[in-house]
């Protein structure tokens, strides 16, 4: 989904991308699951970005920020709610094992 040409810069795909602006540009109540996945990968490409390389921990710090993220991007607290409750239900426990964590354990 994502590409690096230095440490602290991401670069999403354009499937990710278009995927993130038909969220954008839509009413934000009834997302897709690829939409659900592109908010979350901003979260989760920022957290590399500001210097967390290791995949468990960014995907736990993303998943923390993923309701700030999507309601910074217009959702209201409870789309931005639903919006992780889907990402954590639905896509999170089928990541590749380096991505699962116990979150609790993270700072």
């Amino acid at each position: 989904m994502v590409r690096y040409d230095d440490p602290h810069t991401s670069l999403l795909r354009a499937e990710t991308c278009a995927q993130l602006g038909g969220w954008l540009w839509s009413f934000k109540h009834a997302p897709s699951l690829a939409q659900v996945v592109a908010v979350h990968v901003v979260s989760h490409e920022a957290q590399h970005v500001a210097g967390e390389f290791d995949e468990g921990i960014a995907e736990c710090r993303a998943v923390r920020l993923d309701a700030v993220v999507a309601q910074r991007m217009g959702a209201t607290p409870s789309q931005a709610n639903a919006l992780v409750e889907r990402y954590v239900t639905e896509v999170y426990p089928h990541q590749r094992p380096e991505y699962l964590r116990d979150c609790s354990t993270v700072p």
